[in-house]
């Protein structure tokens, strides 16, 4: 967490941290699943997830996952947030999740035989 210094008496100034990133993927095959570039929440318990699908009539899927990994080994274990998140066309869908964690991120399956695209953004906060 940031701190400020005040000059004046008896009080401190907080900055709180926020972290966020956003990506549009392209789902253009069955066979793979994408992962969202992870971000490092740094322990912030706050994690807010903002899916939505702009092509693709049938919804894909949205899994949040969490990693608490050993950055010294360069060990990382994803567990899943919950269950997935589906994601309508041209709907915006939003999580919010309380969770301490060191990495973020969401992996995307698209749904059979349907080129689709989504907007992913990951936003952290204390």
């Amino acid at each position: 967490m940031a701190f400020v210094n005040n000059k004046g008496h008896g009080f401190n100034d907080v900055a709180s941290a926020v972290s966020f990133q956003t990506e549009l993927f392209t789902l253009d095959s069955d066979s793979t699943t994408d992962f969202t570039l992870e971000i490092g929440n740094r322990g912030m318990p706050r994690v807010t997830v903002f899916l939505r699908q702009t092509v693709g009539a049938v919804p894909a899927q949205g899994n949040v996952e969490f990693s608490t990994a050993d950055t010294l080994n360069k060990v990382k274990t994803y567990f899943p947030a919950g269950a997935a998140l589906p994601t309508p066309l041209a709907v915006p869908v939003t999580q919010t999740y309380l969770l301490p964690s060191k990495f973020v991120r969401i992996r995307l399956v698209r749904s059979p035989g349907q080129a689709t695209t989504v907007q992913a953004v990951i936003m952290v906060a204390q």
